[in-house]
């Protein structure tokens, strides 16, 4: 079997997550079109209702592959496997102080298991505050592969918030901000990461494709602090 690397080089990528923006904009015969589908955490099963806007297919799984039900969800390779994913990655490296790969253990004979690498995260790590999003993790991990391009769906960095089906904040941005905020000390900062994007990647990196809608958003200074406006 080939390995990601060379499953993926030279490859389309459709990146999906779980934003508000995919609701209604019945773009998953495009998503459906890419050579590689990828999609992250909780995502498996598809909602069949939602195939119009989400699409059909996942190819790589990202995860964080930490048994909890507000982040990874269960551990369920026959799950994965029989909406057929091909290769499963965790979204952190072995080495992060939050990471328990044990909950893991034997996964990887089942379907073909591949850890973030340290290389890859830490060097992310150090520019952005926090603990990194899986959402980011993955686009970076991504982009560390000899791929054609990776087109983000329904991933804005929180811009617009989440389906209000995929996560029960919605868009009550104060309910958010209370499930980010779980440890303060090592909470995710979506604003951190959204500036780690527009300056950093999106400007040096041609292969990334976003939607209009984030086009706009990223010529809005406005999008640029959104949460935890009354922390330093």
């Amino acid at each position: 079997m080939k390995t990601l690397e060379e499953y993926l080089s030279g490859k389309t990528v459709a990146l999906v997550a779980g934003g508000s923006s995919l609701v209604g904009k019945k773009l998953g015969s495009l998503i459906d079109s890419y050579d590689v589908v990828v999609r992250m955490n909780r995502a498996l099963p598809l909602d069949p209702a939602k195939a119009e806007d989400v699409g059909t297919r996942t190819d790589v799984l990202y995860n964080c592959l930490d048994g909890a039900p507000d982040a990874g969800g269960p551990i369920v390779p026959a799950l994965w496997i029989n909406n057929g994913v091909k290769y499963l990655c965790s979204s952190y490296p072995q080495s992060e102080h939050f990471v328990f790969p044990q909950r893991s253990r034997g996964v990887e004979n089942f379907i073909p298991t591949r850890w973030l690498p340290d290389e890859v995260y830490y060097p992310m790590k150090e520019q952005v505050k926090g603990r990194p999003n899986s959402g980011t993790s993955t686009l970076v991990d991504l982009l560390s592969f000899d791929i054609e391009k990776v087109h983000l769906f329904g991933m804005d960095f929180h811009r617009t918030l989440y389906d209000k089906s995929y996560y029960n904040g919605g868009e009550d941005v104060v309910a958010f901000e209370r499930h980010l905020a779980t440890n303060p000390y090592d909470r995710h900062d979506p604003d951190s990461q959204y500036m780690f994007f527009k300056d950093v990647l999106y400007k040096t990196d041609d292969r990334i494709v976003v939607e209009d809608y984030f086009k706009d958003i990223m010529a809005d200074a406005s999008y640029d602090k959104l949460y935890f406006k009354d922390s330093k």
